[in-house]
C-alpha cells in the first residue's frame, strides 16, 4: 500500500515503521497536493451545460406562467426578451414578477427596463 501510494503521492511524508494506522494519519486533506492532471475540463463544461439546460428549463416554465397569466401575445413578446436571460438569478426575479404585475403591459415594461 505504501508503495503504491508513494507514486501517486510522491510528496507526502511517511512515517516510520509498518503500522498501518501511522501510514494513513498521514493522508489528510492538507497532506495531498492538487495535481494538475487531475484537472478534469469535461466537469467544467458539464457545469456549464447543465446551468444552461436549467435556465432553459427555467425560461419555458416562466413562458407557461406568463401564458396563462397574461394571454399568449404577451407570452411571445416575454419570451423574446428572456430569451436572452442567461442568469438564474434574473430569471428567478422575472418569476416574482410575473406575480407581481398586474398586467402583461407592465410586466413588459419591467422586464425592458435596464
Amino acid at each position: 500500500m505504501r508503495e503504491l501510494l508513494s507514486q501517486r503521492f510522491p510528496s507526502l511524508k511517511w512515517p516510520k515503521g509498518d503500522r498501518a494506522g501511522k501510514a494513513l494519519a498521514v493522508l489528510n486533506p492538507d497532506a495531498i497536493e492538487w495535481q494538475p492532471e487531475w484537472y478534469d475540463p469535461g466537469v467544467e463544461l458539464g457545469r456549464a451545460q447543465g446551468l444552461e439546460q436549467g435556465a432553459a428549463a427555467l425560461r419555458r416554465t416562466l413562458n407557461i406562467f406568463v401564458r396563462i397569466r397574461f394571454g399568449q401575445s404577451v407570452a411571445v413578446l416575454v419570451a423574446d426578451v428572456v430569451e436572452n436571460i442567461s442568469e438564474l438569478d434574473k430569471l428567478a426575479e422575472v418569476g416574482r414578477w410575473i406575480g407581481e404585475c398586474d398586467t402583461g403591459e407592465t410586466l413588459l415594461v419591467r422586464l425592458r427596463q435596464p
